[in-house]
């Protein structure tokens, strides 16, 4: 499944992402998230229960302790994005 919001995703064969995508992919889905007036714990539930239904394409890598379904690089990315936005520093 791809979103719109997802460009990570976009033209890529199912289950595949452009990993040279995936900053700019989670930051954006923070931005997004926060410009919705999603809290961050919203987003990251979303996030979480995309990955149980659909995968992730990043088995291999260090999940956040918190959100444990997620790699802790797109943790830090969504909150990047998240910020960004809140803090008016992005519009």
């Amino acid at each position: 499944m791809t979103s719109p919001w997802d460009i990570q995703r976009l033209g890529q064969p199912k289950g595949t992402i452009k990993k040279e995508w995936r900053d700019i992919a989670t930051i954006s889905i923070g931005i997004y998230a926060a410009a919705s007036g999603m809290s961050f714990n919203e987003i990251m539930n979303i996030q979480t229960a995309y990955v149980k239904v659909f995968g992730g394409t990043w088995l291999d890598e260090k999940k956040d302790s918190v959100w444990n379904y997620i790699p802790e690089k797109n943790v830090q990315n969504t909150k990047i994005g998240f910020d960004l936005y809140r803090n008016g520093l992005i519009k």
